[in-house]
């Protein structure tokens, strides 16, 4: 009864025969061990194998790249705009944090820039936060928004500014500010804020009221994202009965608030 040869580590020989040669594993396979190796195995997620040789293991994918499933990988998927990978061996590309974008083959989320009408606050953090009304921002990784010269003005996350004075869009803003600040909600009623007696300010929204549904602004320092030195600001919808985030005071400058 005849045996197939053992062959060494990265080879393997699909025919039995004492007179018949081990063969190379080909690119995108590898054979980790010596042995009756019929075959060679392809690569896991993440690791590919560029060229057909004494493969005994396939190399990681680098940082930038990625190989989403197991298989005859010659090569690793280079991350799309927009996203990136930070370590060897990546299976799939994390997203860019919302509001930016990167270039492909990115590295770190740190590369992931903010778009036009969006600034990056804290160089640290991936996080991009909009332009307030009155300022622009026209190119991307910026770390500051530039105020509107005068005579002219722009809406909220603008990436120019615009000839003559219109108030910003009271709407636009409560939506934008609902995606900036989905945890900052407040679920009081009017009854129950006057009965806790917080740290309130109310005022009426005049040019930007719209009537019959937001027509007055509050400010709180009792509240999850309020600080001593920069309270949390809504406007009341009167048709919901509900407040609807609007942002920090220190964008809109509404209260005078002595430290």
């Amino acid at each position: 009864m005849w045996r197939t040869d053992e062959c060494e580590a990265g080879k393997y020989k699909a025919v039995a025969g004492v007179n018949t040669a081990c063969n190379h594993c080909e690119a995108g396979k590898y054979k980790a061990v010596a042995g009756v190796n019929t075959a060679c195995d392809i690569c896991e997620a993440g690791k590919h194998k560029s060229s057909s040789y004494l493969n005994i293991a396939c190399d990681w994918c680098v940082a930038g790249t990625y190989r989403a499933t197991s298989g005859v990988n010659v090569e690793c998927d280079v991350c799309e705009a927009g996203s990136y990978s930070s370590s060897v061996g990546a299976s799939l590309c994390v997203k860019c944090p919302s509001n930016s974008i990167s270039e492909r083959g990115s590295t770190a989320s740190t590369e992931c820039m903010c778009n036009a009408g969006y600034f990056r606050e804290d160089p640290s953090s991936p996080a991009c936060s909009v332009c307030a009304a009155g300022k622009f921002m026209a190119s991307i990784g910026a770390l500051t928004c530039t105020y509107c010269e005068k005579g002219k003005y722009s809406g909220v996350g603008a990436t120019t500014c615009v000839d003559g004075f219109q108030p910003p869009d009271i709407e636009d803003e409560l939506m934008q500010a609902a995606k900036m600040y989905p945890t900052c909600n407040c679920t009081r009623s009017w009854r129950e804020i006057r009965q806790s007696k917080p740290n309130t300010r109310t005022g009426g929204l005049g040019e930007l009221m719209v009537p019959d549904k937001y027509e007055v602004w509050m400010c709180l320092q009792d509240n999850m994202c309020s600080t001593p030195a920069d309270w949390f600001c809504y406007v009341f919808n009167e048709q919901t009965l509900k407040f609807e985030a609007w942002g920090f005071n220190s964008d809109l400058n509404l209260v005078k608030i002595h430290v």
